[in-house]
Order: C-alpha cells, then sequence, then structure tokens
C-alpha cells in the first residue's frame, strides 16, 4: 500500500540554453518510504526513478487544481515511485482513495500550514497568504527527505501559476516546472463585466507584466531543466524568463474510461445552453446572461443552464430579472459530482465565457460528453476548441462581443446536425488530444532527459 507521511495535441517544444526548524515525524520511520527502489529496469527501458512531486492542491474526485495535482501524481506514479507533497486538508480524502485503490509507487508527505496561521483558515481573501507560506517552509521538509530518498527529479505541479514558483528549484535534483499558467490577461475592452473588481484585475495584469523582474521567478526559469506551459501566453512570459526549455502541454486532461457515451440527441423546439464556473468577474456569468438576452430579443427559442456559485450571485439574480429571464435562465448553484452528470445530459451547446481563464476543465468536460463548445478565442481555451468541435468569438466591445456570441448560437440553433457534428469531433478531440495518459508518457520522456542531461553535465555515464 502507498506509504504516508506527516510533517508536522502532443507536447511542443521551444529549445533554449541548453536541492525555522519544523517538527518532522513519519510513522514507523522515514526509512520505510525511502529505501532504494531495487527494481531491475527491463531491457532497453530507462531505470525507475525516485521523484518528488510538490502539489499544494492535490486531491482525488475533484476538478480544477485539486483534481490536476491528483492526476499528474498518478500518472508520474505509472513508471517511478512518487513522494507528493501536498497539505493536511486533503489527507482524508487521499487515504480513503488509495485505500480503495492501492498505489505502491505512490507516497504522500504532509505538511500542515504553521499553528499561527490556521486561524485564519477558511476566512476570505487568505488563500494566497496559505500558499506562500506553505511553499516557503515546505523546503524544509524537502531537504530533510532528501538526505533520506535521494530523489532523482524535482516536480513542482500545483499551484500552476507562474508567478509563485516555490523553493524547490534549490533542492538540487534536476527541476521540472509546471505546466503553470496565469499569464494570461483580460481584455480590457470586456473590463464593464469585472465593474469595481476591475482594479484588482488591473494590478494583477501589472504583477504579471513585471514577472520577469522577480528574482524569484527568475531563478526558477532558470534552474528548470524543463517548464511545462499550459497556454501560449505563459509561454510568452516564460522567455521573457529565459526558461531553458519550454514544452507547451495542458495542465489538465480528462479520463474518458470514467465519462459515460453521449446519448443520441433528441429532437427539442428550444436550444439548451449550459453554462458552469464561480459566480466571480472573471468567469463572465453577466456576459452569458447577456447573451441569452439577447437570443431573447431576436426571438430565439433558446434557455441557459447556469451551475455553480459564488459572490456575484445575487447580481445574477437580479440581471436575469431585469432582462425578463425568469423562465429562461436557471441558477442551480454547486452541483455535487454525480449531479453534474445529469447537468451535462441536458445540454446540447457549451457556452464559455471566461474573461480570463487558464484552460478551462469545463470544456473538456463539455467535449468529453459529445457537447461543442462557444467560447471567446483566447488563452487555453482558444487552443482546446478547434473549428470543428465549436465557435471560437474574438473578444471586442461588449455589445459587439454579445452579439458575435448571439450569431453563433442562433446559427447553432437553428442547424442541430451541425451540433452533432461538433459533438462528435469534440469527444474525438479529447479522446486523441486531452486524455490524462499522455502526461504519463510525457512525464516519463522529460525525467529521463532531465536524468540524462544532469549526468551528462556531470560526466558521468
Amino acid at each position: 500500500m502507498a506509504g504516508t507521511a506527516d510533517a508536522g495535441a502532443p507536447a511542443r517544444v521551444r529549445g533554449g540554453r541548453r536541492r525555522t526548524q519544523l517538527s518532522y515525524r513519519l510513522p514507523g520511520g522515514l526509512s520505510r518510504l525511502a529505501g532504494p527502489v531495487t527494481d531491475q529496469p527491463e531491457q532497453g527501458r530507462m531505470p525507475r526513478l525516485k521523484i518528488l512531486l510538490s502539489a499544494y492542491a492535490c486531491q482525488p474526485g475533484r476538478g480544477s487544481e485539486l483534481g490536476v495535482g491528483w492526476h499528474w501524481a498518478l500518472e508520474a506514479a505509472r513508471d517511478h515511485e512518487v513522494w507528493v507533497l501536498t497539505r493536511e486538508y486533503s489527507r482524508p480524502m487521499i487515504e480513503a482513495a488509495l485505500a480503495a485503490h492501492p498505489n505502491p509507487n505512490l507516497h504522500f508527505v504532509y505538511h500542515p500550514l504553521p499553528r499561527w496561521l490556521r486561524f485564519y483558515l477558511g476566512r476570505p481573501g487568505y488563500l494566497h497568504l496559505y500558499y506562500v507560506v506553505w511553499q516557503c517552509t515546505v523546503p524544509f521538509v524537502a531537504r530533510r527527505l532528501h538526505r533520506q530518498v535521494d530523489f532523482d527529479v524535482v516536480h513542482h505541479v500545483t499551484y500552476n501559476t507562474v508567478e509563485v514558483p516555490g523553493f524547490l528549484a534549490a533542492l538540487g535534483p534536476p527541476f521540472i516546472w509546471g505546466p503553470v499558467g496565469g499569464a494570461q490577461l483580460a481584455p480590457a475592452s470586456l473590463r464593464s463585466y469585472y465593474g469595481r473588481y476591475w482594479a484588482i484585475e488591473w494590478f494583477r495584469g501589472l504583477r504579471k507584466r513585471l514577472t520577469p523582474l522577480n528574482p524569484w521567478n527568475q531563478f526558477a526559469a532558470r534552474r528548470a531543466d524543463t517548464v511545462l506551459a499550459a497556454n501560449a501566453d505563459t509561454e510568452a512570459l516564460l522567455g521573457r524568463l529565459r526558461a531553458r526549455r519550454v514544452v507547451r502541454e495542458l495542465e489538465t486532461g480528462i479520463d474518458l474510461d470514467s465519462v459515460p457515451e453521449p446519448a443520441p440527441p433528441a429532437e427539442s423546439a428550444c436550444l439548451t445552453v449550459l453554462w458552469a464556473g464561480q459566480h466571480v468577474p472573471r468567469k463572465g456569468p453577466e456576459l452569458a446572461v447577456d447573451i441569452l438576452a439577447e437570443l431573447h430579443r431576436r426571438g430565439v427559442p433558446a434557455r441557459l443552464r447556469m451551475a455553480g456559485d459564488g459572490p456575484l450571485r445575487r447580481r445574477l439574480e437580479q440581471r436575469v430579472l431585469r432582462e425578463g429571464l425568469g423562465d429562461r435562465v436557471e441558477l442551480l448553484g454547486n452541483l455535487p459530482h454525480r449531479e453534474m452528470q445529469e447537468f451535462y445530459r441536458s445540454g446540447e451547446i457549451f457556452l464559455f465565457s471566461s474573461l480570463q481563464d487558464t484552460s478551462g476543465n469545463v470544456i473538456l468536460e463539455a467535449m468529453a460528453r459529445g457537447i461543442g463548445v462557444v467560447t471567446l478565442d483566447h488563452h487555453g481555451a482558444a487552443e482546446i476548441v478547434d473549428d470543428d468541435s465549436g465557435v471560437r468569438i474574438a473578444p471586442s466591445d461588449p455589445t459587439s462581443t454579445v452579439r458575435a456570441f448571439a450569431d453563433a448560437l442562433e446559427a447553432l440553433a437553428r442547424d442541430p446536425q451541425r451540433r452533432h457534428s461538433m459533438g462528435l469531433h469534440a469527444r474525438e478531440r479529447v479522446r486523441t488530444v486531452y486524455p490524462w495518459a499522455h502526461k504519463g508518457h510525457l512525464l516519463r520522456d522529460l525525467y529521463a532527459s532531465a536524468v540524462r542531461r544532469r549526468q551528462g553535465a556531470s560526466g558521468r555515464v
């Protein structure tokens, strides 16, 4: 069984230039988890490596960054022995998952937040502080663990923000960073959808522009053997940071084995449009409501089902009533996993109106269920959705953007055959380009190449 510990589109490569005192306790002693790997590799196969993977967000059965951390850990453990540094919060869910499905290649080390900071757990506005403090303290745990295990590769996975790479690049072994994202900026032409929150987004954009001047980021980018970039915006920023080599790879993926085959499309006189996400400005929920209002004014029979919740919920309710859409828009709130399956089955088109997003897990979830996507043509969404699996709308001013979305949805409402074709292409695209198994193949190659380069640089055979 896996060990646990407690510490109080194929990849595209851009070439370049060529390891406070914390209480530390491991049940049964650390040597039980850290013994040498004795498995002999098959002829022609690379040796099994010992990987330290940093995943602050890591939890089974979840979406977003929690699911990203969990899946990358699973894929790394396909070929190697992996120690995962994560936070104490995820321990119950991880241990339950490992009890149900043991994985002898996975060992988890749970690093809790400092006691003085736990008072603020759950309070709004402190998430970034938690993360930065965790990243500042976890190197002490990692260094002690490295002395026992002697890792071959260190890999930082989550959070995947390019702004906070952590300090594990200094640990010693070859360092892999990413996939990282977050360099994308919201279009200023649509800032009205942010309202008073635009000042926060503007400041965020300023931080991104200044990132190349940050010594912390410079060190991580230049020390990393390879950096994985989740989208084109982040790849460009990593170029300015002089990363040695950058590989384009989406941070998320899909496991089609867990997704049922889509049902044949049902005849309907009313187009059902789905939307899912937090009700926060950057996700563009008010833009989605404005698009449906435009369809309503045109007399197009359509309804909008919105899954999710957040601070803009009340404003959305008011907007729906003001536009006379009470019988056309359903605000469903947060839905558990099993109800999300029913949610996806209820729709014919997925609307992704996010104004700023590294990629969009919900896009892959919809495409895996045979649903075409209408999205803004920017950030990660522009790469996930192609011309066969959806429609991409160029960001413009609010009026033009709403009309362009409405034009696309109106055309799809009148063409069920095209909707069906888009859905088939969408499922095939995620099957061939974005399965989680591809990440495992990528990691096998990345880790082996990083170790070979280090051995070559040190003159070892």
